[in-house]
């Protein structure tokens, strides 16, 4: 008898969980791109936890696939070798960065003229705006990180503290970790309400800095702005009562 009670509370709690997981493929709507990784043992252990998680769109930026004659990558992945064997090889970030519409960049701390947020908030809102658009996960080398260009490519830095000094470094596959599974888990427990369209206003004001006749930075400006927009995390009415807003102003202009 207490067996059997077991195995029910086993099926009631865990039964939920497993269903989650079940169903998450490759429509989950995030994209994990690494920049020119160091070698096969470090992409093995970023597929495998993808698959731990539900994730298996894996973008390399570099200027070639990794070698792994010796099949080390492969043996770390484990049961993420179809995420493995499925990864993409894009020139150059832009490419790898297709088709995305918000790009969040995993760093160990922002330098003073940049604005971060803790990895935990990041990864909610990547899971409320992949309920809409693909969202990247930016990972930058192993050594160096991400360049000060490719930072500037990200609406939101997320930072993962750690101790100061050479060991507070994580590898990237352990930050892709922390990430990755932040989203698995606000994804099962976050109430579901509909995803503001905060592409269509981050258009709107573009569209109004350019009618202003305003260039900053290539476009830096749209970018902080796009950021902001997630962060703050509006609702369906607040960002149609903004785009609104910019519309009318824009036609303002002459």
């Amino acid at each position: 008898m207490k067996n059997i009670a077991i195995k029910f509370i086993y099926i009631l709690h865990a039964g939920p969980i497993l269903r989650f997981m079940h169903e998450q493929d490759n429509r989950s709507g995030i994209r994990v791109v690494v920049i020119e990784p160091g070698g096969p043992v470090n992409v093995g252990s970023i597929a495998r936890v993808m698959a731990n998680f539900g994730f298996s769109d894996l973008v390399l930026a570099a200027r070639a696939d990794i070698t792994d004659e010796e099949g080390r990558g492969a043996r770390v992945a484990m049961c993420g070798l179809d995420v493995y064997n499925a990864r993409r090889v894009a020139a150059s970030l832009d490419e790898a960065l297709d088709g995305c519409g918000l790009v969040i960049g995993s760093t160990r701390r922002a330098r003073s003229d940049e604005t971060c947020i803790g990895f935990r908030e990041a990864a909610e809102i990547a899971t409320r705006r992949s309920e809409t658009s693909r969202v990247a996960l930016l990972l930058g080398r192993e050594r160096d990180g991400l360049s000060r260009d490719e930072r500037g490519r990200c609406h939101i830095l997320a930072e993962i503290p750690s101790v100061p000094g050479p060991a507070g470094s994580l590898n990237i596959s352990h930050a892709a970790a922390l990430f990755l599974c932040s989203v698995f888990i606000a994804r099962f427990e976050a109430e579901k309400r509909p995803a503001a369209d905060t592409a269509s206003l981050a258009d709107g004001f573009d569209s109004l800095f350019r009618r202003c006749g305003i260039g900053e930075d290539n476009g830096r400006a749209q970018t902080v702005f796009r950021g902001l927009l997630e962060r703050a995390d509006l609702t369906v009415e607040e960002a149609r009562l903004l785009e609104r807003n910019f519309r009318y102003f824009g036609s303002r202009i002459r």
